[in-house]
Formats: C-alpha cells, structure tokens, sequence
C-alpha cells in the first residue's frame, strides 16, 4: 500500500478546511504508517496534523467468538456479543 499513496486524492475542501482550523484543534487516527500518512498529507497540501496516531487498525485477524481479544471497541463487542448468545435485534442504537 505504500507504493499506492499517489491514488489516493484528498477532498477538495480538505486542505483549506485543515489550514483554517487551529493545529490543537483537529488530528488524524489511522491504521496508515506514520510515513505513508504524512506523505499524503504532503502531496494533497495538507497541514501536517498535531496529532498523529497511526497504525491503530493494522492487522486484521479472525478471531473465535469463545476467544476475542480485550479490549475491544464497546460498540463491537456488543454486537459479537449479542451475535453468539443469539440475541442480536435487526436495529440497535448504541449512543455515542
């Protein structure tokens, strides 16, 4: 993925729009490398972010039910949670 960084285009307002806000105000999490990301930013014009957490989703693995990791994501564990006792409703709401 790092040789794909120049297909990847920012929306257009993105820049003006980052640039308008103070630094403190705003940052960036991802599951991009911290060089990747950076470059980007470079290449769309924009800002560097004050903030900058990468790498927070980079691996993908399977996981049984019985066995999940912790900690999870509460809204998602609720819902794998509900899908292994068999009580899962077609609509949830989970407040944010």
């Amino acid at each position: 993925m790092h040789s794909a960084g120049d297909q990847f285009q920012a929306f257009p307002a993105a820049a003006p729009l980052l640039r308008s806000l103070p630094s403190e105000r705003w940052g960036v999490v991802t599951s991009g490398r911290r060089a990747t990301v950076l470059s980007r930013f470079r290449n769309a014009g924009i800002p560097e972010p004050r903030v900058l957490v990468p790498d927070k989703a980079a691996a993908l693995q399977w996981w049984h039910l019985d066995e999940l990791p912790t900690p999870m994501v509460a809204h998602e564990a609720f819902v794998l949670e509900a899908l292994h006792g068999d009580r899962l409703e077609p609509i949830h709401s989970i407040g944010f």
